[in-house]
């Protein structure tokens, strides 16, 4: 059974989630390197991230949670929320498939844009796309991942599902030319 789930992966969100979610991200990535996103780089300079690495994985800054009506993002019967906090896009097979942000202080550390789904993070930047062994290392988080490839990324690819109970299965197959994992 889980060897047969091994090719099957649900689709993204859809067109109606990923067009306004696409401009929200860029709204929040132009932010962050705005006067109005100093807190936000300077959340990322104390977890040792550079400003390429930033880039590299498209993050951006949310001042400030938000509650917006469903019906531009494809999202039936329910507000959207956008949390406030480190923009954290998911990018993967050419979708945006989920936007989390990690809250600079206070709790729950981590919120998502309601109707994200849960995808394989690193995708956008692995080394060998192509047939070719190369290592691969599962972290538990989005920070661990990008810090991993921006510290050992000449040695090792990261990436990660975000959380434990996110369903890997489906993903296993994106790592198909890594040897070790």
């Amino acid at each position: 059974e889980k060897a047969k789930r091994a090719n099957e992966v649900a689709g993204p969100p859809g067109p109606a989630w990923e067009e306004p979610a696409l401009k929200f991200l860029i709204s929040c990535q132009e932010r962050l390197w705005e006067r109005s996103g100093r807190s936000g780089r300077d959340y990322l300079l104390r977890r040792g991230m550079s400003e390429e690495t930033a880039r590299r994985f498209g993050l951006g800054f949310n001042p400030t949670s938000a509650k917006v009506a469903p019906g531009p993002w494809g999202v039936a019967d329910r507000a959207l929320f956008l949390p406030s906090g480190i923009v954290i896009p998911t990018i993967a097979r050419g979708h945006l498939w989920a936007i989390k942000a990690r809250r600079l202080r206070g709790s729950p550390r981590y919120g998502q844009v309601t109707g994200s789904k849960a995808a394989l993070f690193g995708l956008s930047v692995r080394p060998h796309p192509s047939p070719g062994y190369w290592p691969a290392a599962l972290a538990e988080g989005e920070f661990d991942a990008m810090l991993l490839n921006q510290e050992a990324g000449d040695l090792i690819w990261a990436c990660t599902l975000g959380g434990a109970a996110n369903d890997f299965v489906p993903w296993a197959w994106e790592l198909r030319d890594s040897s070790p994992i």
